[in-house]
């Protein structure tokens, strides 16, 4: 028997069967997100059950993604040769051997995603709208830090031999392309799944009233405590109980994954709570096993040749498919930017700096890391995407003497010798000149090029 059968959540209902003229009212139909060729969907307590590859998702809402009532490409039967086996699954309490990561959630953006992740059920939470509307409430009056410690795998994906429809969609019948869009999703969602991603996650989220900006050290020191009580156990720091237990601050956590025992357990708030928790877990008076966290769907695009009608749906909302711009701000945007002391690393001997660290999410366009260089070169509108990246042009004219005549100009009365061009560019000049017969000797113009300016560093968004 696979693994796969074992590993589930409970259930707190499904999508069902709805009919076409309710779906109808249902769906906001976001046709960027239904159409995009591939998610990594979070699957949250309670949504999934029994999740295998093959199973259909209705990717409108990204952040809250819908089972399917089908799944054309489902295996009949679990562990059959229709998935591609993987590693195991990490074991029940597995996530003890994981590092705490910390992480602030400063953005809208972010805190919505982490909050639709792990605290969904806690704040009433069922829709991205919903949670981007809590997120904004949030991070306005808010500090807010998140600590996770998590041991992940990547389940059995779906074999390349089991992608096939046996019977047609229904859809491919429809002529009216809104209503075979509707259909589409009624019967098998915009996405089907590739590979379920399995283990046990704990979230420990840590607010504190915004007008605490000021108070770094207090926040670091209290939630370096709980990395440290997570690593090693034993006393925890006084001080530190003392800043949760304020009312300025609160501690809550989740525990995301397979089955919680006690099911008590699976959302506890207040730092006794938490250090109780975590102290259960570590004894293992508390267990949590390994359960569906993460699924990769891809779009049903590439399966749909035989299907033209249908796959046409796929083609009219997504070619191409726009960048994300999260607060306006695409991938691949190019800014200006002066880092302050606070974004360089100094050698601890010399005090030289040795590198210039970017905003979070940017990568500097000085040549380090795997990002471009664009040291002492100014940006130039190209036009063509043939053309990005494409440099050119040079910061000086050479001193090399070229500026020789062999010429004249027609210039007022005296003799008119001729006249000439030479060169290109930055080196295009007037030769062989000569004024009422009087020649103009040679000259050039070697040196600086450029007009006044100050140095910034260009850094590009990821």
């Amino acid at each position: 028997m696979s693994h796969v059968e074992l590993l589930t959540r409970r259930s707190v209902g499904s999508f069902g069967q709805i009919s076409l003229n309710q779906k109808k009212h249902m769906l906001n139909l976001n046709y960027w997100n239904l159409t995009y060729r591939e998610h990594t969907i979070n699957l949250q307590p309670g949504k999934a059950v029994q999740v295998l590859p093959g199973d259909g998702y209705i990717v409108d809402d990204a952040l809250f993604p819908q089972e399917a009532p089908r799944g054309p490409f489902r295996p009949s039967r679990p562990g059959t040769a229709s998935l591609v086996p993987s590693t195991e699954v990490p074991k029940r309490n597995d996530l003890l051997s994981s590092q705490m990561a910390v992480f602030q959630s400063t953005t809208v953006e972010e805190e919505a995603t982490n909050l639709s992740i792990a605290f969904s059920a806690r704040f009433g939470i069922a829709s991205a709208k919903a949670a981007y509307e809590r997120a904004r409430l949030e991070t306005s009056s808010k500090i807010i830090f998140y600590l996770r410690a998590e041991s992940t795998s990547p389940g059995d994906q779906i074999a390349s031999e089991q992608i096939r429809w046996n019977t047609p969609p229904e859809a491919e019948d429809i002529s009216d392309p809104d209503q075979r869009m509707r259909q589409f999703l009624d019967d098998y969602g915009s996405h089907y799944a590739v590979q379920v991603f399995y283990g046990q996650s704990l979230y420990i989220r840590v607010a504190c009233n915004s007008h605490m900006q000021q108070a770094h050290e207090k926040i670091s020191a209290a939630i370096n405590a709980v990395g440290l009580f997570w690593r090693v156990g034993g006393e925890f720091s006084r001080e530190a109980r003392e800043f949760f237990s304020s009312q300025d601050c609160s501690i809550e956590t989740s525990l995301l994954g397979g089955a919680v025992n006690p099911s008590g357990a699976l959302y506890v708030t207040g730092i006794d709570q938490v250090l109780d928790l975590v102290d259960k877990l570590r004894k293992g008076q508390v267990t949590i096993d390994s359960g569906p966290l993460q699924c990769r769907v891809w779009s049903y695009w590439h399966t749909l040749k035989a299907f033209p009608k249908c796959r046409e749906l796929f083609d009219r909302y997504t070619q191409p498919t726009p960048v994300p711009t999260p607060f306006g701000v695409p991938k691949g945007t190019v800014l200006m930017w002066a880092p302050d002391e606070g974004n360089l690393r100094r050698d601890s001997a010399s005090g030289e700096i040795v590198e210039v660290i970017p905003p979070e999410g940017w990568v500097n366009l000085d040549g380090s890391k795997g990002g471009k260089d664009l040291t002492d070169r100014v940006p130039m509108a190209v036009g063509k995407w043939s053309r990005l990246w494409e440099q050119g042009g040079r910061k000086d004219i050479p001193d090399d003497g070229a500026h020789t005549p062999s010429g004249s100009l027609p210039w007022g009365k005296g003799a008119r010798d001729g006249y000439g061009f030479q060169g290109e560019g930055d080196e295009c000049m007037l030769l062989n000149i000569s004024f009422n017969g009087n020649p103009i000797p040679g000259h050039n113009h070697g040196g600086e090029n450029r007009p006044p300016y100050f140095g910034l560093f260009f850094i590009m968004k990821l």
